[in-house]
């Protein structure tokens, strides 16, 4: 009998997201999603596209809602 292979399952966290990824993962509109961006310091320009970095856009998020909370 074979030996059964044990596979793991790697998921992982992509470094930049597109306009669309963005949107659904944020929950927001093209005009408030590039203007959050943008104070955030999170998209970068390749070539024609505008590409949004997770980590950038999730540190903002977070510490918008720790102030929030601290008020």
């Amino acid at each position: 009998m074979r030996a059964r292979k044990n596979t793991k399952v790697v998921t992982f966290e992509p470094l930049t997201l597109d306009k669309e990824q963005a949107k659904a993962r944020y929950n927001l509109g093209e005009n408030s999603l590039n203007k959050i961006a943008a104070a955030a310091g999170a998209y970068i320009k390749v070539g024609r596209r505008k590409l949004y970095l997770r980590k950038a856009m999730d540190t903002y998020f977070e510490n918008l809602a720790q102030t929030q909370q601290e008020m």
